[in-house]
């Protein structure tokens, strides 16, 4: 294998060599993870731990390849060769794997202290740099640590070297080379793309079942503390809540207000009980606002078949949501509580927010299906609802008979027929 690799021009072999160790380590790292909480793993069955590493396995393959991309795009430039570069090349792997490193030590102690995976709050420690120090000394084997993180940042230094070693003297024309190039930065593009599909694999993809292990498995922790950096920041304003509670528990009708502890509990009793359950199917309209309809107010009578939809059924007027946004709808319907994500649109984007109690579980012996026209992958939706709604059937693009419309997949009116 490593004298076929020695046929490769230099700017090619060295990322590819790159890309394979890192893809090892990291398929180690995982291992290790997986080895040093088997209490809470072990208990997978061989089917989540199949799906898991591979899903695992896509992200690592992303951060592999993101890793050796500039590499690879900037070595067949003339300024960023020679001896003197090369030196910085060895620089740069090794500053990444110490990095990785770093975040995966402080992954395991980040899951041992919270059962979740690294992400962005970590940067809270900050504040309190000399009290978080002093709790690693005390809780970590700080030493045999930095013996270990030492040793391997040795052994991974000599990897380097041997790999440096293996360089050709064979001269390409440039006709042979540059259709070389081109392909592998494509193949390496397509590898953090991560999906043949219009949207790209991501966070959520992890989220995949309502089992937490299995889920918490799959992620890199590199990339899931990228992906919840821009939110660290969102939070609540209690202030703000405080000062309009009055308004709102009474809006809400709120049993035993409480500014104190902020009491938003009610108790209903519905006003009839069906002798059997009845199939309950839900229809989210894209851009049909309240003010268009006659059962709601509009004098013009513009949607009589609604209205009459509305009137045979259980209109619920209270319901809205406080911004324009589908995916902010959706998360609005299934948890009963406004969406008021300020990043992104929405809360189903937010890894933050992903875990919710959602009122269709409460649903017993009913199978739940989610439909639509286009990819469950956009707004994040996908994740959001496998990592709530146990053992939901998606049916997205690529389900359906009819062909895809635009964009947004197909149509509405043959998703109802579909």
């Amino acid at each position: 294998m490593i004298s076929a690799f020695k046929k490769f021009p230099q700017g090619i072999k060295e990322p590819l060599f790159m890309f394979v160790i890192f893809m090892v380590l990291l398929t180690i790292f995982r291992f290790g993870f997986y080895l040093i909480f088997l209490d809470e793993m072990g208990k997978l069955s061989a089917e989540y731990l199949l799906n898991t590493f591979i899903i695992g396995l896509r992200f690592d393959a992303r951060l592999s390849a993101v890793i050796v991309l500039p590499y690879l795009l900037l070595s067949p430039l003339p300024f960023v060769k020679g001896e003197r570069m090369q030196k910085i090349w060895n620089g740069y792997w090794i500053i990444l794997f110490i990095l990785i490193l770093g975040f995966y030590i402080a992954d395991i102690g980040f899951y041992a202290y919270l059962n979740t995976r690294l992400d962005a709050t970590i940067i809270g420690l900050v504040k309190n740099f000399q009290i978080s120090l002093l709790m690693i000394w005390e809780s970590y084997p700080v030493i045999l640590g930095s013996i270990f993180i030492t040793a391997a940042i040795l052994i991974f230094n000599k990897i380097i070297a041997r790999i440096q070693s293996l360089q050709n003297e064979i001269q390409y024309r440039k006709s042979k080379v540059i259709p070389i190039y081109f392909l592998t930065i494509f193949i390496f593009i397509g590898i953090g793309y991560g999906k043949i599909s219009r949207y790209p694999f991501r966070w959520s993809d992890a989220f995949y079942s309502t089992n937490h292990s299995a889920n918490q498995l799959a992620i890199n922790p590199v990339l899931y503390f990228l992906n919840t950096w821009s939110r660290v920041n969102e939070s609540y304003d209690l202030d703000g809540v405080k000062e309009y509670y009055p308004l709102i528990s009474e809006f809400l009708g709120v049993d035993n207000p409480d500014l104190e502890n902020l009491n938003f509990s009610r108790q209903f009793k519905p006003p009839l009980k069906n002798k059997k359950d009845p199939n309950i199917v839900i229809i989210i309209l894209e851009t049909f606002p309240a003010f268009k309809c006659g059962i709601l107010g509009n004098p013009l009578n513009p949607t009589p078949y609604f209205d009459e939809l509305a009137k045979e059924a259980i209109s619920f007027s209270n319901f809205y949501v406080p911004k324009l946004s589908t995916a902010a709808s959706i998360f609005s319907t299934l948890t009963g509580l406004p969406d008021m994500a300020i990043i992104n649109k929405s809360s189903t984007r937010d890894p933050f927010a992903i875990h919710q109690e959602l009122l269709i579980n409460q649903l017993q012996g009913y199978k739940k299906h989610f439909f639509m026209g286009g990819s469950a992958n956009w707004g994040d939706l996908n994740g959001f609802l496998k990592n709530n709604i146990k053992d939901i059937i998606i049916h997205e693009e690529g389900s359906y008979t009819m062909p895809e419309t635009n964009a947004w997949g197909i149509s509405d009116y043959h998703l109802l027929q579909e």
